[in-house]
């Protein structure tokens, strides 16, 4: 989609950055892709790209990544990451994309030079592959620059991964992974803490309202946030995020 100075207006009038000091990066007549079912929740910031995947609240981006791409809340991406790309049919006669990939120019025209029926009696014919499934990032996950992430994967909450990193699954929640392939360095607290900031959930709630020094202990930070939802102090957080349907409305 054409982006217009409506565009624009709407995702600052929304809080959804593109720059460090939220002057706007993004400028009428360039072109942006996304996905009509994404939502883009406010205090999110894209600095690289033209690509608008799901982003949660109080999360960036320095790298452009697929449009199906899921990002939660307070989850931080450096430069470089990218996902690994289209996958190739191993199981098949061949890797190569001569069986899957009808568009690509070298193949069609060697078909469109060479379309005799009479070889063999049989037409060729190109044989989709599945794609792979969005790619998750959870809660409150920092990633470091130049990772490579296998499509599909789940990076879970409050995970850690490391500078050039190559992902190939799953990362558990509050892991540290480094290396190629990642594997887990250490976790980044105990079991108890590790289980009571999931069963928490703190990045349902802004951080604005935690009324807490931001380098509280993180035991003291469970007990706190704990008492505040449970006597009502504290409320999740819900902000109206922009829809794909409300930026499309907007285009050229």
């Amino acid at each position: 989609m054409k982006i217009t100075q409506q565009t624009v207006d709407l995702m600052q009038s929304h809080r959804i950055f593109s720059t460090y000091n939220g002057t706007p990066r993004f400028k009428p007549g360039e072109d942006v892709v996304f996905v009509p079912g994404v939502e883009i929740e406010p205090y999110t910031c894209y600095f690289s790209g033209y690509t608008l995947f799901q982003m949660g609240s109080f999360s960036y981006s320095f790298s452009p990544l697929p449009a199906d791409t899921v990002v939660k809340r307070y989850t931080s991406i450096a430069g470089g990451t990218h996902l690994f790309g289209t996958r190739h049919p191993y199981e098949r006669f061949t890797n190569s994309s001569v069986t899957y990939d009808a568009g690509f120019c070298l193949l069609k025209e060697c078909l469109n030079d060479n379309r005799i029926i009479g070889r063999g009696g049989v037409e060729y014919m190109h044989t989709p592959i599945a794609p792979y499934p969005p790619t998750h990032i959870e809660n409150d996950v920092w990633i470091g620059g130049n990772v490579s992430i296998k499509p599909g994967i789940t990076i879970n909450n409050g995970a850690i991964i490391g500078t050039e990193a190559v992902v190939t699954k799953d990362v558990p929640p509050y892991a540290i992974v480094g290396g190629n392939p990642a594997r887990i360095l250490k976790m980044r607290f105990d079991d108890k803490i590790i289980e009571e900031m999931l069963k928490l959930q703190w990045w349902d709630y802004c951080f604005a309202d935690f009324g807490i020094k931001s380098d509280i202990n993180v035991e003291e930070f469970i007990y706190k946030i704990n008492n505040d939802i449970a006597s009502g102090k504290l409320k999740k957080y819900q902000p109206e995020p922009v829809k794909g349907k409300d930026i499309l409305t907007t285009g050229a």
